[in-house]
């Protein structure tokens, strides 16, 4: 019995040590400092990886047209077996929204693997599994191409179906909140339509605006950005300013995020905030009659540094 112990000790060990070593590429060149005009903004700055390649998949012509329905329902387009397959390896990391309007509803975006699609019953129609269900936090640009970054990334299974869908629920129940194209529709893949009540429909000469952005699965997507260990933003951008509220030192981590969810080794920076420099009362009234500014001085308590002629 020990020696079955001991083996299994030794097993689990190893397994410990490989998921050790499984790593990622990190950023490099991680800087933080403040940001003027805010002296409490510390503005983080890192090298940006490479990417690699992305593909993109959409169904969109040139003439747009606006699409509301109800209080809740979801755009979706399919990606059938057949065209998924060239993306096999990839995942896919973000969707692209186009809104045309942002105060009418609250976004989420919706993605399925698997299901088929019922052309004589539309009704009778299954997605298959959900596997993300995200709502849109990031702010978006109206009438323009949103890359909005997964949570999750989904590894595509080239054997099962994918479907991707914008979900509008209503907070204004006045505007037009979706946009499509009456060309270049796919009937069964461009134009899929889930009501509140999950009842499925084909909406007739419609190509959603919708693009699904596939990386490879080495591709790193984002970067978590962490202040004293504690995550407080993922970006797509190899900067940040961080709004700080108290003086202090802060400590910065960052790591890069892959599409296969491997988050790399962190680089760090510190960051320390003191505003006793800071006029804070307004109006400000100081005499600076007699001091020349050839040493550094002290004016009611700010440091004046020197070579400068405060004297007026």
């Amino acid at each position: 019995m020990k020696k079955f112990l001991i083996i299994v000790t030794m097993l689990l060990a190893s397994i410990g040590i490989l998921e050790a070593q499984t790593s990622c590429t990190a950023p490099t060149g991680l800087t933080a400092k403040n940001h003027s005009p805010e002296w409490r903004n510390a503005k983080l700055e890192w090298n940006a990886l490479s990417t690699g390649s992305t593909t993109n998949f959409q169904y969109t012509q040139a003439t747009p047209y606006v699409f509301r329905q109800g209080s809740d329902f979801t755009a979706v387009i399919r990606i059938p077996v057949d065209s998924l397959v060239r993306f096999t390896g990839k995942a896919l990391t973000a969707v692209n929204i186009n809104p045309y309007l942002l105060d009418q509803c609250v976004y989420s975006i919706r993605v399925w693997q698997g299901g088929s699609v019922n052309y004589a019953n539309p009704e009778a129609s299954s997605p298959g599994t959900m596997v993300v269900d995200q709502r849109v936090e990031s702010t978006l640009t109206p009438r323009a191409d949103n890359a909005v970054l997964l949570s999750t990334p989904v590894t595509v299974d080239p054997n099962q179906e994918l479907w991707i869908g914008i979900r509008c629920q209503f907070v204004e129940n006045s505007g037009f909140v979706m946009r499509f194209d009456t060309g270049g529709c796919i009937n069964g893949q461009s134009n899929l339509l889930l009501n509140g009540q999950g009842v499925w429909s084909l909406k007739s000469n419609c190509s959603w605006y919708i693009r699904g952005i596939f990386s490879n699965v080495s591709d790193i997507v984002s970067y978590n950005v962490y202040r004293n260990n504690t995550l407080i933003t993922n970006t797509s951008a190899n900067a940040y300013v961080d709004i700080l509220s108290a003086d202090g030192t802060y400590n910065y981590d960052v790591k890069a995020l892959y599409a296969n969810g491997c988050e790399s080794p962190a680089i760090s920076a510190t960051v320390t905030m003191n505003d006793d420099d800071i006029i804070t009362t307004l109006p400000y009234t100081q005499n600076f009659d007699g001091i020349t500014g050839s040493t550094a001085a002290t004016v009611a308590g700010h440091v004046m540094p020197a070579g400068w002629n405060y004297a007026v």
